[in-house]
């Protein structure tokens, strides 16, 4: 329910909650804009409604404000809370989600990310073209060319996810996994 911040290599930490919603806070997911380290995102997951949300600062982390509490924000904070700024330009951030989304505001407004499987759960930038991006979801890895306007799945990789796996008592035993298909629901087995 806290953020702490360091600045001598983890010897000593201090709150940095200015503007903070009063209260227990959840999990909290953090992000430094790498162009400019000053500019810093936090989502909040907090008691009250309205409270929770993105919240940044442009005084490394002194001071806080509000800036958005849209539903696709705060949709299961405690489950996504991963949130990435642009490595060229502080004012893009990408925030996990059902859908994803991204603002090129400084956080002030969020569009969805392209068209993709859902649940997305991590993003990240070409460090060199950040209009290049990999979005990693429920349903495999995905890039965009232009900053997440369209994505595309990346086919060649073999992911699955499994929902659930159960053993029998057969020697040698079996292991069946529960997986997700188009809303169907099938249990591969494996020895």
């Amino acid at each position: 329910s806290s953020l702490y911040k360091s600045i001598d290599g983890g010897k000593t930490w201090n709150k940095i909650h200015n503007g903070f919603p009063k209260g227990k806070l959840g999990r909290l997911a953090i992000a430094v804009a790498p162009s400019n380290p000053d500019i810093l995102y936090t989502v909040i997951e907090a008691e009250e409604h309205k409270k929770k949300g993105i919240y940044r600062s442009e005084d490394a982390g002194a001071n806080w404000k509000q800036l958005n509490n849209d539903f696709g924000i705060t949709v299961r904070p405690f489950y996504f809370s991963r949130i990435v700024v642009d490595p060229k330009d502080e004012n893009v951030v990408v925030k996990a989600g059902l859908y994803g989304s991204i603002s090129k505001d400084g956080g002030e407004t969020f569009e969805n990310l392209g068209s993709m499987h859902p649940d997305i759960h991590d993003m990240v930038f070409d460090i060199n073209n950040s209009d290049i991006m990999y979005v990693g979801t429920d349903g495999g890895v995905y890039r965009s060319w232009n900053k997440g306007v369209t994505m595309e799945i990346v086919e060649n990789l073999p992911l699955s996810q499994f929902y659930h796996i159960s053993v029998d008592n057969d020697e040698p035993y079996n292991i069946y996994g529960g997986l997700q298909d188009n809303g169907s629901w099938y249990g591969p087995s494996f020895s």
